[in-house]
């Protein structure tokens, strides 16, 4: 993206409040994960819009990419049944989502100190991208 500066004032100033940030109006904004590097990630936490924990494995700028998972599953949905990795769960088994999502990272709040088991690992794996 081009930014030209502009004098607002006729005199030869140099001070920053003297200047006015004009966006070029040819330029087109770059998808702002165009450039950012990925960082591996292996955690779980809340995601504050549906209210279901998620299991993130990457961060990219300010956003991560995560999978969700629920107790209920919706119809025309694909999940995957594996084990659960809230050990204070009566439930057994959840749902976790076959696609990978992305979401700001404002979307998540508290950090979960669960873990995968071995056999949820390997089947969780095949669907990160």
């Amino acid at each position: 993206m081009e930014i030209l500066l502009v004098n607002k004032t006729k005199k030869r100033t140099h001070k920053k409040s003297s200047y006015k940030i004009i966006k070029h109006a040819a330029a087109k904004p770059l998808h702002r994960l165009k450039h950012a590097k990925p960082t591996k990630k292996d955690e779980f936490r809340k995601n504050k819009k549906t209210g279901h924990p998620a299991y993130i494995y990457s961060l990219i700028g300010h956003d991560y990419k995560f999978l969700g998972m629920t107790h209920t599953p919706l119809k025309g949905v694909e999940y995957e049944i594996v084990q659960n990795p809230n050990p204070k769960d009566k439930q057994k088994m959840i749902y976790v989502l076959t696609t990978p999502e992305l979401g700001n990272s404002g979307q998540f709040s508290k950090k979960y100190s669960w873990k995968w088991s071995k056999s949820s690992k390997n089947k969780i794996k095949q669907f990160l991208k």
